[in-house]
Order: C-alpha cells, then sequence, then structure tokens
C-alpha cells in the first residue's frame, strides 16, 4: 500500500496545500513549528478517521475557517481517492468521492503503522489502554473485527443500563437480562478469537526481530482473557453466577471489554522491569 499524493485545506497550519510522495521512502525536515508532524497526523486521521493526539476535532480545523478536508490518493492493487471532511459537529468520509455512511464501513480500508513516543503506553500503562491500541491495529485490516467490537460495545451499554435499573428492584425477571447476556458471549467469543489469532501472529516473528535489534532473546506478548479455554455454556453459566454482583454494581464485570495484553521479557512482565534504553531501542 502507498500513498501517492496527499491533499490538505484548513488542516491545522495549512490552509491548501497537496503532497506528492515517493514510491520509496519519505523524509519530512523542517524547523520546529512549521508542521511535519501535522503531517503524519492528517495521514494517520485519513486512515482511522481519529488523531493520535487530540480527541476535539475543532483543534484540526485551521482557525480562520470552519472546516478542514483531508484528501489521499492511496495505491493498493488499485488506486482510490480517500476523502474525510471535517466540521464543528461531525465528519463526513467518501471513498472515490462515494459518501460512506457508516466509518466502520470506511476504516480499515487504508493502513498505517505509527511510531511515536505513546507506543510505551503498550507496556507500561493500563489494561484499557491496552486494548484501545490493539483495537485500533486490528480494525485497520479487519472490518469483521471492527463490527463485532461495535456491536459488542453497544450490547455493553444496553446490559449495563438494565443492570443499573435492576438495582433498583427486589423482584426481577432475568430473561431479558440472559438474552443480553448471551448476545455478549457470542460477539465476545468472536473477538476473543480474532484477538487471539492476532496475537499468535505477532509472537511468530517478534522474539526473532527482538534479537535482531537488541542481540536478546526472550520477549512475548500474551493476551490474557477470561474467554480462554470456556466454551459458550460455560461462559453463560459464570455469567448467571455473577448476575447478582453485576447488578449490585450496576455494570458487567465479567467479558471481553476486560481483556489485556502484557509484554514478557524472559517470563517476567515487562513493565516491571528495570531496563536500559538499549534494550528496547
Amino acid at each position: 500500500m502507498q500513498i501517492l499524493q496527499l491533499k490538505l485545506i484548513n488542516f491545522r497550519n495549512y490552509k491548501q496545500i497537496i503532497f506528492n510522495f515517493s514510491p520509496k521512502k519519505n523524509i519530512i525536515l523542517g524547523n520546529n513549528g512549521l508542521g511535519k508532524t501535522n503531517i503524519v497526523e492528517a495521514i494517520y486521521y485519513l486512515a482511522l478517521t481519529k488523531s493520535f493526539r487530540v480527541n476535539n476535532n475543532l483543534f484540526l480545523i485551521n482557525n480562520e475557517s470552519n472546516y478542514s478536508i483531508i484528501e489521499g490518493d492511496i495505491k493498493d492493487k488499485i488506486t482510490n481517492n480517500y476523502k474525510i471532511i471535517i466540521e464543528n459537529k461531525n465528519k463526513r468520509v467518501f471513498i472515490n468521492n462515494n459518501q460512506i455512511q457508516k466509518l466502520s464501513d470506511y476504516i480499515s480500508k487504508v493502513n498505517i503503522i505509527n511510531f511515536n513516543p505513546e507506543d510505551l503506553k503498550l507496556i507500561k500503562d493500563s489494561p484499557s489502554i491496552h486494548r484501545q491500541l490493539i483495537n485500533i491495529e486490528i480494525s485497520q485490516f479487519d472490518n469483521i473485527y471492527l463490527k463485532n467490537l461495535s456491536i459488542y460495545n453497544k450490547i455493553l451499554k444496553q446490559r449495563n443500563s438494565y443492570l443499573k435499573n435492576l438495582s433498583f428492584k427486589k423482584n426481577y425477571n432475568c430473561e431479558y437480562l440472559n438474552i443480553l447476556t448471551e448476545k455478549l458471549i457470542d460477539y465476545g467469543i468472536n473477538i476473543y478469537n480474532l484477538r487471539k489469532l492476532y496475537i499468535e501472529n505477532i509472537n511468530k516473528y517478534l522474539n526473532s526481530n527482538f534479537k535482531k535489534i537488541t542481540s536478546k532473546e526472550g520477549l512475548i506478548l500474551k493476551y490474557i482473557s477470561n474467554y480462554e479455554n470456556l466454551t459458550k455454556e460455560e461462559l453463560m453459566k459464570k455469567y448467571k453466577n455473577l448476575y447478582q454482583s453485576d447488578i449490585n454494581y450496576g455494570k458487567t464485570n465479567y467479558g471481553v471489554h476486560l481483556d489485556d495484553f502484557v509484554f514478557y521479557y524472559q517470563n517476567v512482565i515487562a513493565k516491571n522491569l528495570k531496563v536500559s534504553k538499549k534494550m528496547w531501542l
């Protein structure tokens, strides 16, 4: 996959500019504050419809405008044009000038890898950050995963809302809770299997590449999930045993939304190691 051209209108400090890229390596040079990172951010946004720097899209729009456009020609087997129009309260995405109604049908068309200091969060930060980073990576090339994750989160929200309502009732009917739980398990199993396959594929190359860079061995990424090795029936039993606890807390305390991804180096959790920068560079 190759980005041939990037066009920016009212994006950050760029009023209107076109970048044409080489099919080989491209190096962006310039003094501080000229907008080098803005170019990388625009490419990232074109792929994932979100920034790796800010959560508010208003920061992306040039101060003298009320909209911004990111447009790129991307060559894979064929060349397609991708465009995102960012406005004050919404954004619209297009492929070859055809508007795509669902972001989930747009994401995964353009694949990017972005390295920045924030990536150390995958080692040091909380499970929620680990899941967020892994979800972004898998979603880029697997649209089915993204759709499963979106539906799972909707069901999870419904289940949590229902649990909160049940917490105010002394007597309740579990029938609807059973339906929500079964749906949650179905999509959770799909997510678990896709995540497991992704981590297995990473581990095929992780340690050998780590050895090439550092001359050290023993690095592995472990996927930690309470869905591991359980059938749908066993999972349903687990959830039912936690019904009262879930009702008391007003939220779902079991599931793939609590999974974690942990680096181990020679059987020790990497974030607990006192290692030199040289080990990881």
